[in-house]
């Protein structure tokens, strides 16, 4: 099996979890500071409450199978975040 977690190994993969997370944080606030977006955008931020329990994982998986209900969930809030995001750009 040749996934990206299998690939990047234990402390890549979650480098570049956190890394992803962060940029996702980052890109609401540097829209609404520095592009004049507007403050619903960080609606958004709010998707992220519900991913700390995936992100707990992902800092503590022993066996790369650990982390499929991980992304499962990631998937979701990562879904919710774009649709905030998006709602956040219209108001």
């Amino acid at each position: 099996k040749r996934t990206l977690a299998t690939r990047l190994g234990v402390t890549g993969t979650r480098v570049e979890y956190v890394a992803l997370l962060l940029l996702a944080l980052a890109v609401p606030v540097t829209g609404v500071l520095a592009f004049a977006w507007s403050p619903f955008a960080l609606l958004s931020l709010a998707a992220m409450l519900p991913l700390a329990g995936p992100l707990r994982t992902v800092l503590t998986f022993g066996a790369h199978r650990e982390l499929d209900p991980a992304l499962a969930t990631t998937a979701k809030g990562l879904a919710l975040y774009g649709l905030l995001l998006a709602l956040g750009l219209i108001l």
